[in-house]
């Protein structure tokens, strides 16, 4: 039985993964619990999976699922869901912004009886994209979906499998995690903790501009707002093309 999930999207993050995988693996022993990493290589044109197919050889509880197309960060993450076997999950990013020393925190959360606990940062220096984006994000899911106004959301976050198991089957062209998870009924108990970023991280770089963040609004209305049942996308949400 596996305890503990990580799951982590990559897509040319192939410079990432040597110093991610030597941070999170001792913090993973350190947990006394049997766990998988579980990359989903969204089709990077770097040597990303060939990478972690030699970790594979070397250590089988580090996996990758290689996608058969590029599909966006959140269907690689649903990929990634889906495949899981952990009675806990945890995605995370792969460029080394979230930090690996709270897993613990979010464990000992989870296990206070909520089914999600999102680990949000709490920076003064995030780029203003990103903080428009949050603002659009809470004010789609508050008015929408009625998350609790106290709950922020994020990447970063670790669910139960109950959870995982509910939403891994609602399977739309376009995936948002959190959309799905606060779109089931009961709605879940969530929970946001909160970080301030080491002062040796690198400065936080938005990989989605602002126009970007007003499209990916768009799609959220289309497929999980009042519409969704005749605007949501339809198709697959990934394909996979090698899984090890």
């Amino acid at each position: 039985m596996v305890n503990l999930t990580i799951v982590i999207p990559i897509y040319n993050g192939f410079h990432n993964l040597p110093p991610l995988l030597k941070k999170l693996i001792p913090e993973l022993e350190n947990l006394n619990k049997k766990w998988e990493i579980i990359f989903v290589d969204d089709h990077s044109n770097d040597n990303s999976f060939n990478y972690l197919k030699e970790r594979n050889k070397i250590d089988s509880r580090i996996k990758c699922i290689r996608l058969k197309n590029n599909s966006g960060q959140q269907n690689a993450v649903f990929c990634g869901l889906v495949h899981s076997l952990g009675e806990m999950i945890i995605t995370m990013d792969d460029d080394l912004q979230h930090p690996i020393h709270i897993i613990r925190d979010l464990i000992n959360k989870l296990n206070e009886g909520y089914d999600i606990v999102y680990a949000v940062n709490r920076s003064s220096d995030r780029p203003k994209s990103l903080s428009i984006g949050t603002w659009l994000n809470s004010l789609f899911f508050t008015l929408f979906l009625k998350k609790p106004q106290n709950v922020e959301i994020g990447s970063y976050r670790i669910m139960t499998r109950e959870l995982v198991n509910n939403i891994k089957n609602i399977k739309n062209g376009f995936i948002y995690i959190s959309a799905q998870i606060f779109n089931i009924v009961p709605r879940p108990k969530a929970l946001s903790i909160f970080y301030i970023p080491d002062n040796e991280r690198k400065k936080q770089q938005s990989r989605i501009n602002l126009k970007s963040r007003f499209k990916l609004f768009k799609r959220l209305f289309l497929n999980y707002g009042p519409t969704k049942k005749i605007t949501k996308e339809k198709g697959e949400p990934f394909l996979i093309e090698r899984r090890l």
